[in-house]
Order: C-alpha cells, then sequence, then structure tokens
C-alpha cells in the first residue's frame, strides 16, 4: 500500500504528487474522465498510467473504478449504495438512457462505446419505461436534464440532424455502462410496472367515482319524477 504519491512516481515521470492528488479527486467528483474531453485529458492519462495505485486509494474510500483503454474513459462508482444523486425527472432520464444504451450495444448499433439517439426515437422510449410523460415543457427544463447528465460523464447533447426538426439529440457516453449496471435497468422495470398499476387504479378509481355520479343522478331524476307523479295526483 503506498503511503505518498511520490512514492509511485518515476524520475522519468513528467508529473508531481499534486497532479496525482487531482486527478484522483476529479476521478471521484466527476465521476467519468475521458482522453477525448481536452479538460479531463491529464487526469484521465494520469490514472490510467497509474491504475493499480489509484484502485488502491479509492478502495480505501469505498470506491470501485474501471478504466477502460478500448473506449478511453475512466470512471468511479461507491461500491455501497446509489451512484448517482439526483431528483426524480434527471434519476428517470439516467436510467432510461442506461436501457437505450443496452440496448443499443447489445444489436451492435453503438459507435466505438457511443450510441446516439434522436429526441423523437427517445420520447416513446421514455414514456413507455416510466410510464410519464417526457421532460421537455420547456427546452430550458429539458436542457437543465441533459447538463445533469453530463455532469455526471453519462450523456451529453450533439448536434441534430437538421432534418430531424429537434433542438439537439442525445450521445450517450460509455461510462454509463458502468456507472449504472444492470440493476439500473431492474429498477426502471420496477418503477414502469409500479407506474402502471397506479395508472391502473387511478383509471378504475375514476370509473367508480363516474358509476357513483350516474347513479345519484339516477336516482335525482327518479325522485323528481316522482315528485311531478304526486304532484299531478294532487292536483
Amino acid at each position: 500500500m503506498i503511503r505518498q504519491w511520490r512514492d509511485v512516481i518515476r524520475e522519468s515521470d513528467p508529473y508531481e504528487p499534486a497532479d496525482l492528488e487531482s486527478a484522483v479527486y476529479r476521478l471521484v467528483t466527476e465521476q467519468a474522465l475521458y482522453e477525448a474531453n481536452a479538460r479531463q485529458r491529464t487526469a484521465y492519462r494520469i490514472v490510467k498510467e497509474y491504475e493499480r495505485e489509484v484502485r488502491q486509494v479509492c478502495a480505501l474510500i469505498g470506491v470501485d473504478i474501471s478504466v477502460s483503454a478500448d473506449y478511453s474513459y475512466c470512471a468511479a462508482r461507491p461500491t455501497r449504495g446509489a451512484t448517482l444523486k439526483l431528483g426524480i425527472e434527471p434519476t428517470l432520464m439516467a436510467l432510461v438512457l442506461r436501457k437505450v444504451y443496452h440496448l443499443a450495444r447489445q444489436n451492435g448499433e453503438d459507435v466505438d462505446g457511443h450510441v446516439y439517439i434522436t429526441l423523437s426515437e427517445l420520447v416513446p422510449v421514455y414514456e413507455d419505461s416510466t410510464g410519464r410523460s417526457f421532460p421537455n415543457q420547456s427546452r430550458h427544463a429539458l436542457v437543465d436534464v441533459m447538463n445533469t447528465m453530463r455532469n455526471f460523464g453519462i450523456a451529453r447533447r450533439h448536434e441534430a440532424d437538421p432534418s430531424d426538426g429537434q433542438p439537439f439529440g442525445v450521445e450517450i457516453l460509455p461510462a454509463i455502462e458502468f456507472l449504472l449496471d444492470e440493476s439500473a435497468i431492474a429498477d426502471l422495470e420496477s418503477h414502469s410496472k409500479r407506474a402502471e398499476r397506479d395508472s391502473e387504479r387511478m383509471t378504475a378509481d375514476e370509473m367508480d367515482g363516474r358509476g357513483e355520479v350516474e347513479d345519484k343522478d339516477a336516482a335525482a331524476e327518479e325522485g323528481a319524477e316522482k315528485s311531478r307523479v304526486d304532484s299531478d295526483d294532487h292536483a
């Protein structure tokens, strides 16, 4: 076990202990670092270079890491508890994007580990999977959700095809596979089933309420008719 970063830096390495400290801190706080991102490139390369030592340090604070040379990213997630602490809409969006990513990879529809989907394609998947309306009440609200996905390194906006008629498309990033594992898809299926049951209960309640109103209306009509008959008899 290393005691200080200086012990693992070779004389020929271009890094200082502070560089390794910064790289590990960014890995844990940003959750995903990509070599393609100029702002994250140096930190990614440091984590990749010192993967064994970084893994040891992260394990001490209950964090597991993944370093993918194939897709040029590294990612960190807690070994216990939820990975993402988000509101309901960003959480559902993350789970839906994980499902889309899983299916696309299965069908060989990814591009070097990246999956692209238009908003037109995403809306029905989201609504079918969650039982909720897609969060596009305004472009600002949708952009906020997608910015959250970007901040956690799992997806980002990309330029839409002009013929699509949408403000942007969605690029799902490869770290989502590690940050949200297979259990996330099961969580989404569970949520979808709960939403479906709630919808069925609401529909049943509405039908019961409608039936009660109809019964009351029928009783009122019957009472009014009886009053008219009694009035005619007295006349």
